[in-house]
């Protein structure tokens, strides 16, 4: 991805929406970081806090030409804040999504209108967009106000609910114009995002992940998502059926567009969406597979060597405790320097899956980078996707064949 971010460190840029920052500390430009290694990204240069709405969104500077948003989730009841967030907003936006009502709620609405004033008390600089939970409903709506998609460097919304179903034609028509920058990361095992149906029928590109069980809370904050040494995550493949279904309504309704080159290379950039992501999530799993498989060996052989090295201990009564551990350090059989042994055999193919995860990381961003510039200068390859989408929402809305 671009700023040379990995995926872990999105998620840490994402986790700075939740610290308590003032207005003192955007007039004293607070110097922001994130991360264990506590990277700048920049320093505080705007803090909303909106009583009535409940909109709490950061803005950070990195320099004169970029800005990063950050859009606060929800506050856990019963802390102050929490009655206009669930109450307000996630449940009235729930019962939207799940009718297909048009139309969001006043937090959201204002944290497009935040975006949209920032852009213009800054017309040269170049934006990233952040947000979790209900954070990440405020970050896809805000795309789908933005009318400049070049000044866009990417959204990146976690954990959220799909606004999709709520957004007017002419809204689902921006965020499509902006669908290679926005990466929206859905857990399947928490139970916040709801309203995934397929990857399609969203906001941005899904990254569905590989994750783990862990507790509801923990679940939801990023605790079942599963780290790669390099800091990529492991995520699931597309249902290729989904993309067939859908290649298939399109061509029946626009038999003679579908055939020609526009209509072409949209089902070409379609599919090319859904093969990059199933090759991506194919390297990640492999990726992922052998780190857990050598970090399973590696605590199998410590135990194993612990045991044995006890048992020698127990029965070798002619020599003491040191002078084993001696005889074992001076044949270089001591469990550090065996497990350093078995991390170099293992490391050879967890940097080749590394390296090739990357490459396919790169080859989807390639893919959708090229196709977004595309749209942007090409009114007529620009409506043609705009005429497939709608051709998905129709075929969504066709009663099932029995």
């Amino acid at each position: 991805m671009s700023n040379s971010y990995t995926e872990e460190d999105r998620k840490e840029i994402a986790n700075i929406e939740y610290q308590d920052y003032t207005n003192s500390d955007a007039r004293n430009h607070h110097n922001v970081t994130f991360g264990e290694k506590n990277t700048t990204l920049g320093t505080l240069d705007k803090v909303v806090n909106d009583e009535k709405t409940g909109l709490k969104m950061y803005v950070v500077k990195s320099d004169d030409q970029h800005y990063t948003v950050l859009y606060r989730g929800s506050e856990a009841p019963p802390k102050h804040g929490s009655w206009v967030d669930w109450v307000d907003n996630d449940i009235p936006m729930a019962q939207r999504i799940m009718s297909g009502q048009k139309g969001v709620t006043p937090q959201i609405s204002q944290a497009a209108d935040e975006l949209q004033k920032l852009m213009k008390e800054h017309p040269d600089a170049s934006f990233d967009v952040y947000g979790h939970s209900l954070g990440s409903m405020c970050a896809q709506y805000a795309a789908a106000k933005v009318t400049n998609p070049s000044r866009i460097n990417g959204v990146y919304a976690y954990e959220g609910p799909n606004i999709y179903p709520t957004l007017t034609k002419d809204e689902k028509h921006n965020v499509l114009r902006l669908r290679g920058k926005i990466h929206n990361y859905v857990d399947p095992k928490d139970a916040v995002p709801l309203g995934y149906s397929s990857r399609l029928g969203m906001v941005g590109r899904m990254h569905k992940v590989n994750s783990k069980w862990a507790s509801p809370i923990d679940q939801h904050m990023w605790g079942g998502y599963q780290w790669q040494d390099d800091g990529g995550l492991a995520e699931t493949k597309p249902n290729l059926n989904e993309m067939k279904a859908a290649f298939s309504y399109y061509r029946s309704q626009h038999p003679k567009f579908s055939k020609s080159a526009s209509g072409k290379l949209i089902l070409d950039y379609v599919q090319a969406q859904y093969l990059s992501d199933a090759l991506v999530a194919d390297a990640s799993s492999a990726e992922t597979d052998i780190e857990n498989l050598r970090n399973r060996e590696l605590n199998d052989l410590e135990q194993q060597l612990s045991q044995a090295i006890a048992t020698i201990k127990s029965n070798l009564y002619t020599l003491s405790s040191d002078e084993i551990d001696a005889v074992i350090s001076a044949h270089g059989l001591t469990i550090s320097k065996l497990k350093e042994k078995l991390q170099s055999t293992s490391q050879t193919a967890i940097d080749k899956a590394s390296s090739i995860s990357g490459d396919f990381e790169e080859l989807r961003e390639t893919i959708n980078t090229g196709m977004n510039k595309a749209m942007e200068t090409d009114s007529k390859l620009a409506s043609g996707m705009d005429e497939f989408m709608d051709s998905y929402d129709l075929m969504m809305l066709m009663p099932p064949l029995n």
